[in-house]
């Protein structure tokens, strides 16, 4: 008797199967979109996020209309995921704005560099024309 009982427990409803593919699809989104991050492809990052669009309206439909509730370890492994998502993305925003800053220095170098250049061979024209 206890035995079935234990079985009861630690089988998966239909419905709750159900569930947990959506959550997995997620998941593995997910993996797929860490890696885009991490080799910088934009273009696979934003297929990864429409499908998780996509994803999050069947899960939101699905957890309302089955009342079942998502298994504990899976939650907790898609958060932790998307946490780290969100970390990279941010770092890869900080080093855009380090690498902007650079250029916004190197783009101001050139313009005095330029702009001294222009000065001084206005002034040596002006001197050879002295000359002549």
């Amino acid at each position: 008797m206890k035995r079935s009982n234990l079985n009861k427990e630690n089988s998966t409803s239909p419905t709750d199967q159900g569930f947990s593919d959506y959550l997995n699809s997620w998941l593995q989104w997910s993996i797929q979109e860490k890696q885009a991050i991490l080799i910088d492809d934009w273009v696979q990052v934003g297929l990864c996020q429409r499908q998780k669009s996509n994803l999050s309206d069947s899960i939101q439909s699905y957890s309302h209309s089955q009342h079942s509730d998502p298994p504990k370890h899976l939650i907790q492994t898609i958060q932790d995921q998307q946490r780290e998502i969100v970390e990279l993305i941010d770092s890869r925003v900080d080093e855009g704005r380090e690498e902007l800053d650079k250029l916004d220095s190197s783009t101001k170098n050139l313009k005095g560099i330029h702009s001294s250049y222009r000065t001084s061979r206005s002034q040596s024209d002006n001197n050879f024309s002295q000359l002549g």
